[in-house]
This record gives structure tokens, sequence and C-alpha cells, in this order.
């Protein structure tokens, strides 16, 4: 039973979307700049269900920072939200150029491609993933040994480097 002072949000659904949606026109008001704010506005468009606006938003922040790996994550889940698989897979390629280093796309791009079978395209891009990161890897000599077991994925039959 309440008292009537405080606000039950079972019968004002509208609410928490109200301020939140005044939070976030006010934190892009002060810092247009601020990509994650754009991301996070697009999350929340998306579990209400407005994927058109989750769309704008995302591209939006898409076109600020083309380096962020999670921007690339959120357009493809709204994308998988519209049923465009086909989409999922090219947004996620793209981001994986744009910001190689970011294992969640490869991940995502990992788990897309198996949910439509297609097996040995995961392990090229495992492969793919392995090569961009060995030189950051703090096992970078179990990569080059790798890829000495497996001459074939390393493009040119032979390892190069030594350590």
């Amino acid at each position: 039973m309440s008292c009537g002072r405080h606000i039950s949000y079972s019968t004002h659904s509208y609410l928490p979307s109200l301020i939140s949606y005044r939070l976030f026109a006010a934190g892009i008001e002060k810092c247009p700049q601020h990509v994650p704010l754009y991301q996070a506005w697009a999350c929340l468009e998306l579990r209400s269900g407005d994927v058109l606006t989750a769309k704008r938003l995302i591209s939006e922040a898409l076109t600020r920072d083309k380096t962020n790996g999670e921007g690339w994550l959120v357009a493809a889940k709204i994308e998988e939200k519209m049923d465009n698989q086909g989409l999922v897979g090219l947004i996620l390629r793209r981001g994986i150029e744009c910001s190689p280093l970011d294992t969640e796309l490869y991940r995502a791009l990992a788990d897309h491609e198996i949910s439509r079978g297609r097996i040995d395209s995961v392990s090229s891009w495992i492969c793919l993933f392995v090569l961009c990161r060995w030189c950051y890897s703090p096992f970078s000599h179990f990569t080059l040994s790798f890829l000495s077991i497996h001459p074939h994925l390393s493009g040119t039959g032979t390892t190069r480097a030594r350590y």
C-alpha cells in the first residue's frame, strides 16, 4: 500500500525512460564528443524497442569514433534485433577493420559465424586474430612456435622472426 507521495514505477512506466531521455540529451548537449553517451543511449532505446532511434544514435557514435569496438558491437546487436543477419557479419567485419585489437569483435564474429554454420570461416578469423595480436601477447613465442608447426597459416610458408 502506497502513501501517495512515492511514485510507483509499475503505474508510471514512462517515467524512467523520460528521465533517461532528458539525462542523455543534456549529457550530449554538454559533451557532444563523448561517444559512450551515444552508445548507452542507443542500448537504452534498443531495450525499449525503439530500434530506429537506436540505429541513429549508434550511427552518430560510429561517425565520431570508428575505433571504438563497443560501438560496432552495439550496431551489430541492433541489426540482429532487426533480423538482418547478413548485415551483422558485415558490421562486425568492418568493426574489426577499424579496431583490429578489440577481442570482443572477434568473439562476436565467431559466435555469429558459428550460429550460421560457417565453421571454416571461424577458424580463419581466429588465425587472423592470432596473427594480428602476436606481438602484443606475452606469449608471442608460443604463437611463433604455432606458426612454425602450421606454416600454411603464416601466409609465407615459413616464419621469419625467431625469438
